[in-house]
């Protein structure tokens, strides 16, 4: 089923992304109103093939769609923008996200996972059986999927870089067979119990996920940068790169391909978690995400006209607050 060699491979969502742009984002029992902005493809999955795909990846999506207008959208979507995929045709609706985004930038995601929640796990399964190389993962799917797919990974073949949204997972010891766990800082808050505060928190919460098996813990701090730890007790934070951000939707899956690509390439881990910083913030310069993912040299020409931020330490008692980061 695997038909070609790939050097990457991405399980997960593809949705229709509906976008309003509202004067502020809703509250509950207030009405906001919005001026539709466009329908393109998006989810998780399809944005990490995406940023790979810009870097010169050759990757493989796996997804299901329903047998719908919007599955035959998607699929033309991705030939479009020559993405390699197998789409499965699940007998549902395709997956729907509603983004209503602020003048900020902000935005407030509804999903409804439609025919991701039918994505085939024996056929998956036979899928990964085949396959050699880096896998990446998100959690907009089945959770007996993600868990039989995890559990079938063997890491002497395969790297998996997990994403932490939405938070799905509850058999823990399955995090042991990922290479790189990557939450952003409210899918850490869950994990964690408690709403993360400032950096004594994120010392905590991290030092949680390594006591669960996880190898490699990167944090996405939003407009805070990002935070790694690739050994026991040395955290580092990389902060983000200031840009004029008009649409922050997907930057994390785009942080997250990039990362990917960086470490795949060699580069140690510092350099990595820049560049996917430096990708990440790009990609909010503009609005939807099939037009503003950036490619590897617009992201390297970025990066020497704008000075790199320089990493943070994040030592007990450092108190660095970071309450507010998404």
């Amino acid at each position: 089923m695997q038909a070609d060699p790939v050097d990457a491979l991405v399980i997960g969502s593809i949705n229709l992304d509906y976008r309003f742009k509202v004067s502020e984002l809703p509250v509950a029992g207030v009405t906001t109103r919005a001026e539709t902005d466009r329908v393109e493809v998006g989810g998780k999955g399809v944005n990490q093939a995406r940023a790979l795909k810009r870097f010169g990846v050759d990757a493989r999506l796996v997804a299901a769609v329903g047998k719908d207008a919007e599955g035959d959208q998607a699929a033309q979507a991705l030939v479009a923008e020559g993405i390699r995929h197998h789409l499965f045709r699940a007998v549902g609706r395709t997956g729907r996200v509603i983004i209503t985004i602020d003048p900020r930038g902000e935005n407030l995601l509804i999903i409804d996972p439609g025919a991701n929640q039918w994505l085939p796990t024996e056929a998956v399964l036979e899928i990964v059986a085949e396959f050699s190389g880096p896998i990446l993962l998100q959690m907009e799917m089945e959770k007996d999927l993600l868990e039989r797919v995890l559990g079938r990974v063997d890491p002497a073949r395969h790297r998996v870089f997990l994403d932490g949204g939405p938070i799905l997972l509850s058999n823990f010891h399955l995090f042991r067979k990922t290479f790189v766990f990557s939450p952003n800082l409210g899918e850490l808050s869950i994990l964690f119990g408690r709403q993360i505060l400032d950096s004594e928190d994120l010392l905590r919460a991290i030092a949680m996920l390594q006591n669960l098996g996880v190898q490699r813990t990167v944090v996405k701090l939003g407009e805070l940068g990002a935070a790694y730890c690739v050994e026991p007790d040395a955290v580092w934070m990389i902060p983000s790169y200031a840009v004029p951000a008009v649409d922050t939707t997907g930057a994390g899956d785009c942080f997250m391909g990039v990362l990917a690509y960086g470490i795949e390439r060699g580069q140690d881990w510092p350099t990595a978690v820049q560049l996917a910083n430096a990708a990440a913030a790009l990609s909010t310069t503009k609005l939807g995400v099939s037009a503003s993912f950036p490619g590897l040299d617009e992201t390297l020409a970025f990066q020497r006209s704008t000075p790199a931020p320089a990493p943070i330490r994040v030592l007990p008692g450092l108190h660095l607050a970071i309450k507010g980061a998404v």
